[in-house]
Parts: structure tokens; sequence; C-alpha cells
């Protein structure tokens, strides 16, 4: 399962973000969230949040940086000067996804269910340390509780990109008992 990170307020969702200056003569080196970095190339135009559009002349992609030219960017001072701004693009410029892939937008908020389809939380958030994602849940006494999204783990998602807050995700019960259950510190259960 795949998570692509959006906004909550608005139908920009957010794909990228310039983190600097390379180099003396005004390339941008942006961070780029999008499974695909290439993909980075078929938006045009980005947007910042108040709407300003951005045209890039992307000169190069790598894994983990895009390097680009900006209009009006002529050496690595005006280029620092940008780092920080996040770049969007309006979400029905985006592809279709596929089955199991969700923007994060549709999902927070979302009710967590256990396999008896019983409300027992909520979805505060989505994280990605570069393993896997990992839902931040708020159990309904108040428990945090953060988990692997994996199928096998959550093998239900029904996201409702409109009303976020009316999706909800099935959380496996044996799962949940044993992520509830506190570690024995009994040398025989070891």
């Amino acid at each position: 399962m795949t998570i692509i990170p959006a906004p909550l307020d608005s139908d920009l969702v957010y794909i990228a973000q310039i983190v600097g200056g390379h180099g003396i003569h005004g390339v941008l080196k942006i961070q780029c969230f999008l499974d695909n970095p290439h993909d980075f190339k078929l938006y045009s135009p980005i947007f910042n949040t108040s709407g300003k559009k951005y045209l890039f002349d992307v000169l190069s992609i790598t894994p983990k940086h895009i390097l680009a030219r900006l209009d009006g960017i002529h050496d690595r001072t005006e280029a620092d000067t940008l780092k920080g701004l996040k770049l969007y693009i309006e979400r029905r410029a985006l592809k279709s996804l596929s089955e199991e892939e969700y923007y994060q937008r549709d999902l927070l908020g979302a009710a967590v269910l256990n396999t008896e389809r019983e409300t027992i939380g909520k979805l505060l958030h989505i994280h990605n340390y570069g393993a896997q994602d990992i839902l931040d849940i708020s159990l309904n006494d108040g428990t945090m509780l953060l988990v692997p999204f994996q199928k096998d783990i959550v093998p239900e998602v029904s996201p409702d990109p409109a009303h976020p807050e009316k999706g909800f995700l099935i959380l496996e019960s044996d799962y949940l008992a044993s992520a509830l259950t506190p570690p024995s510190h009994d040398p025989k259960d070891r």
C-alpha cells in the first residue's frame, strides 16, 4: 500500500519542496515526494500555497533531488531565498491511483474499525521514515498506537476523498490484541 502526501485544506496536493540553491548560477535543488520523481516534469504549472504559479525547467532528476531553473533566479543567493517553499499541483491534475494507493488527505481523520466493524479509534497521522508507511491511530480510550500500513494488518481501506472523516480503515483484531498486550517480564515467557 502506498501513501502520497497531500494537504488537508485545499484542492492542492503537496508534491515537493525547494531545499535551496545548487551551484552559483541560480539552479534550485528540489526534494520531490512523488513515488516517481520523473513525474515532476509532467505537472505544470506548479503552485505555492498562495496560488502563485511556477514553471520549472528541469535539468536533472535523481532519486533524492531534482535540479531545475526558474525564470528570474540568476544566482545562488536568489535561489536560497526560495528555500523551504512548498510546491503543489491541483488535485485534478493527478494521475489516477492504482488499487491500494491512497492520498493522505483522503485517509486522515478516517474512523478505525476492528474486524468486527466496531469503531475503535481515528487515524491522526501517517508517518514514513523510509521503510514503510506507519499509521498513527488514537484509540477511543486515548491510547496512541503506531501500526505498519500492511495488507495483513489493515486488510480494508475505504477512503472518502470528499469527506475523509467518513472513510474508514479496518484494523485486524488479532494484531490489535497483540499490540495492546503489555510485554511479559516473566523469564518463562521468553
